[in-house]
This record gives structure tokens, sequence and C-alpha cells, in this order.
């Protein structure tokens, strides 16, 4: 990892550093000045101090996106923009889900040459009782892979115990092969045959794996793009100032990749 295992404990000992100046300031400040002044320039001096270490942790998590992930997502052939993400007009178009939203904030935008995911978070404003607020609609990560195979139907796979029943594949409900799937999973589709095709028994046994190691929340075949929405937190929620940077950790915050490294080889 190079010098990035040295992040954290630069930001801190700047902070150490911070807190040393400040103890020096208020010596000099107390041997120094008559009580007034000692007051005064005290107060200013702590203020100071305290802003300067807010700043320095407050843009913790966006030195951290750019100093440790960035280049650790680079190493496993990724291209990683912390600001960026998939725009509201081409989400729309996945067909991903089934609601209406107000405001819509994406960011953690991860690519590579046939395959891309970001965060999403998408909410709706809500009126109770004469009051608003912000209801979450879906908060997680969105992928999407470009397929050398082109289907003639959309198939829709959705773990059982997520959502109900979309009332636009109501009627497309199909059969698969495998009895242990359909424990997990719903499958709709127009085209049974093609289903039954494109869902073997390899695939599926990745799609339960997929399902049982980090919870999915749809899946969906459109032509030639496979795309899948999974509920969790962004990279940025999982960053803390209080863990060590280490390939553990790093990994941990980064696992939403692990599921583009497998949808890949689907």
């Amino acid at each position: 990892m190079g010098n990035i295992k040295y992040f954290r404990i630069k930001t801190i000992i700047k902070i150490l550093l911070l807190l040393a100046a400040l103890v020096v300031i208020e010596y000099f400040i107390f041997t120094k000045l008559d009580f007034f002044l000692k007051i005064i320039a005290s107060l200013m001096a702590f203020v100071l101090i305290v802003v300067l270490i807010y700043l320095i942790i407050s843009s913790y998590k966006e030195n951290y996106k750019e100093e440790v992930l960035k280049p650790y997502l680079k190493e496993l052939g990724y291209e990683y923009d912390p600001d960026d993400g998939i725009d509201e007009i081409e989400l729309d178009g996945f067909g991903l889900f089934n609601f209406e939203y107000d405001y819509l904030v994406t960011e953690d935008l991860v690519r590579d040459e046939t395959s891309r995911m970001s965060f999403a978070e998408f909410s709706k404003i809500i009126t109770d009782k004469g009051e608003e607020f912000e209801k979450i609609l879906f908060k997680g990560f969105v992928y999407e892979i470009y397929r050398s195979v082109e289907l003639r139907n959309k198939i829709v796979i959705i773990p059982n115990e997520k959502e109900a029943v979309p009332v636009v594949y109501a009627d497309g409900r199909v059969k698969t092969n495998s009895e242990k799937f359909e424990k997990e999973f719903d499958v709709f589709s127009y085209d049974e045959d093609e289903v039954m095709e494109v869902l073997d028994e390899e695939l599926m046994d990745k799609f339960m794996k997929l399902n049982r190691e980090f919870g999915i929340d749809k899946i969906i075949f459109d032509s030639n793009r496979l795309y899948i929405a999974k509920s969790g937190k962004s990279f940025g929620e999982k960053i803390s100032i209080l863990k060590s940077v280490n390939d553990k950790n790093i990994e941990e915050i980064i696992k939403p990749v692990k599921i583009l490294d497998i949808a890949k080889n689907i």
C-alpha cells in the first residue's frame, strides 16, 4: 500500500501538533499578559485551534477517498471518482426501482471498461399530520454490467423477502430449473424458455451466493445489460478516523466492489 498506511497517522500527528501549540500559546498568554488580555487571548487561541482541528477531521473522509481509496481501487483495475455517480436519467432507465422520488444523491462512482457502480440515495417528502419529513426509499449501490449476450426479453429477479411483486410483472412470474433457487428468488419474464436458457445451474448458484453474502435487492437482465441493486452504506459512512488504515479495513469499506467483480463474470 506504499504510504497509504501512514495516512491516518499523519492526520493524528497534525491534531496533536495543534493541541501542543494550544498548550504553548496558553502558557505564554497566562505568563505574559494581564488578566483582561489573558481571557480574550485565551478564548481566541482556543477557538482558532478548535476550528483548525474541526477542519482537519471534517475533511478526513474526503482526503481518505482521494489518497487511500482511489489508488487502492486503481490497483484493482478500477477508476474511482468520489464525487461522481450514475446520473438520474440513466438510473431511471435501469428499471430497478418502482417508486416516485423527490431527491436523488449519487456518489462513489467505480468503473472499468465493461462495468460501473455508484452509491445512490432516493428520498421522498412525506406529509404526516401537517408536518413534512424526508423518507429514504432506497439507499445503497447500483450496478451496471455490459454483457456479450443480448436477450430478447427482460428478466427480473427479486429475493422473495425483499418486496411485493411489481404489478407490471405480476402476470410474468416464471419457473426455473431449480426449486432451491425459487425458495430464495421470484423470477419474472414473458419468455419462460429464455429464462430456462439463461438461468443455468451455475448462474443461479452465483446469484444465491451473492444474496447470502451481500444481500441483493433486485437483479435485472435487460438486452445486453445486467443491473443489480443492493442496499447499504456509502464508502464515506464507513470511514472513521478511529479505525486504522490497513488492507482489512479498506476491504471492508469497498466490500460492495466485490459484487462488481463477481457480476462481471456472469
